[in-house]
């Protein structure tokens, strides 16, 4: 209980790409203090070999070809294994893998490589997995570790739950200030706004924009509101860069003999190196991101930003709008992460973001109703070119934009029962007569990890984005380990606190 309870509390202070970091850090930790796995193990599936010469040439390449299917830096992590695992029941070694060159070839071109290598070595432990795994096929690391995670934890540690606004305020105190950490298309104000309709406080609440010249403004309204017990909301604090140590000096300085208890002070900013460290230290921290892969998306959407069931109910024509409004959450997901795979995604990053999607929702509402044939011309040109468009620079991009867009507002969604968003029939529009229940519990269903298929991209435009994002995991790995270590040996946690931040 403990564990989970810490888990959850600084999950929710972590953006999504150090989420899995910290989980698989704290599996880790929690396994060598059990004895389940080597800590040598795990030191070579961070670092790899050092060595600079194998002494034994790349089995793979065949004469007269300069590189074959392994690479050659994979070659020297598979002969540095022969000293590490010399003995150990699996048998592995740098001669095992070339009398078996075909086998580990299958492994390499496998759509399940880790299964491959359990198959073909079933004595490996699953860190000797990760090991393996890493130097085969280094983009299929993150699936594995998420695995290895769920096994080790259960499935709340490598899928971490979204932050609950209300969960938030409820582990408040008058003298415990929430600060929320911004990323690109976040921003917390409706649901701050809906939190504050609930607690009886929508005329309680003062939001200041921060900015040149605010400093004493906001100054005096937390003063009225310590008194009072109202809430403060100080948006984009990291505007505020000179005033931000005044913010420090009233964060300490409020007493709870002397502060009335419902008063609450809400800070938003952007990641900064000069955000006070004391105010992050006394604070509840929340990170604010969009939702990361099209599950976790299309379950924000219609479970957050839109009431599904609330709009079904109040419609005329609760087939069409269902239909519709799924598919137009799905393009909402689909067009945010495609920026994760940098310029195959977009030429150029955009921000879209939730405005986006409630206004179209607000016209998909109204147009059906105030028409008898579905206008998707209108709906098409409102979304592509107006909303989402809008925000698109390039030429190229807005081509884009409006071919994905053609896909989802296109008249067999609402036609035709067979119709899907991906050839492989994975992803398609609700059935007919299905409630906003059945839609959530489908979406729940829908695969965790996403195939670039359903962003109309080719399979192996992943590869890269994966495998930067394996060398990234186990270089904060890395860090974590050498802050601590560091930490420890001087006897202050100075550099610990610095990567904290």
């Amino acid at each position: 209980a403990f564990t989970k309870s810490l888990y959850i509390s600084i999950c929710r202070s972590l953006f999504a790409k150090d989420k899995l970091l910290f989980s698989f850090a704290l599996c880790t930790k929690l396994m060598e203090n059990a004895g389940t796995v080597n800590p040598v193990d795990l030191s070579y599936f961070l670092k790899g070999s050092t060595s600079m010469n194998s002494g034994k040439p790349n089995p793979t390449i065949k004469p007269g070809a300069q590189q074959g299917w392994l690479r050659n830096k994979s070659w020297l992590d598979i002969v540095g294994l022969d000293a590490l695992w010399e003995g150990r029941p699996s048998g592995f070694s740098s001669s095992f893998f070339e009398n078996n060159l075909t086998a580990f070839e299958a492994v390499y071109q496998s759509r399940d490589p880790a299964q491959e290598i359990q198959s073909l070595l079933p004595s490996l432990s699953n860190i000797e997995v990760l090991v393996l795994l890493r130097i085969l096929r280094p983009d299929k690391v993150l699936i594995a570790v998420r695995e290895l995670v769920a096994s080790e934890l259960g499935p709340l540690y490598s899928d971490p739950p979204s932050f609950v606004m209300s969960e938030v305020f409820q582990g408040t105190t008058c003298v415990t200030p929430v600060i929320f950490i911004l990323s690109r298309g976040a921003n917390p104000m409706g649901e701050l706004i809906q939190l504050a309709d609930k607690e009886g406080f929508s005329k309680r609440y003062n939001s200041i924009s921060m900015g040149q010249g605010q400093g004493p403004i906001a100054e005096r309204a937390i003063a009225e509101a310590i008194d009072n017990g109202t809430w403060v909301v100080l948006q984009n604090c990291h505007l505020a860069v000179s005033w931000l140590s005044t913010l420090e000096r009233i964060c300490y300085g409020v007493e709870p003999d002397r502060t009335n208890p419902d008063f609450r002070l809400w800070l938003t900013s952007k990641p900064c190196q000069y955000f006070p460290v004391g105010v992050l230290q006394i604070g509840v921290k929340v990170t604010l991101e969009p939702p990361r892969g099209v599950r976790a998306s299309l379950l924000s959407s219609i479970t957050k930003s839109i009431n599904l069931e609330e709009l079904l109910q109040e419609t005329t024509r609760p087939h069409e709008l269902c239909k519709l409004l799924f598919s137009l959450c799905f393009f909402h997901s689909v067009v945010q992460e495609r920026g994760n795979y940098g310029p195959l995604g977009w030429n150029k990053l955009y921000d879209f973001n939730k405005s986006d999607l409630l206004i179209s929702v607000s016209q998909l509402v109204i147009l059906l109703e105030e028409y008898d044939t579905i206008p998707f011309e209108t709906l098409r040109y409102m979304v592509g070119e107006c909303n989402y468009g809008g925000r698109i620079t390039e030429g190229f991009d807005r081509r884009t934009l409006n071919s994905i867009l053609d896909g989802f507002y296109h008249p067999n969604v609402v036609a035709d029962e067979a119709y899907t968003f991906s050839p492989s029939g994975i992803y398609k529009p609700p059935a007919r007569g299905a409630d906003a229940k059945a839609i959530i519990e489908y979406v729940r269903m829908l695969p965790r990890v996403d195939s670039p298929e359903v962003f109309g991209l080719h399979e192996n435009a992943s590869i890269s984005t994966a495998e930067m994002e394996t060398t990234r995991l186990c270089e904060s790995m890395n860090l974590i380990s050498s802050s601590l270590t560091a930490s420890v040996s001087t006897g202050t946690s100075a550099t610990f606190d610095e990567h904290l931040m």
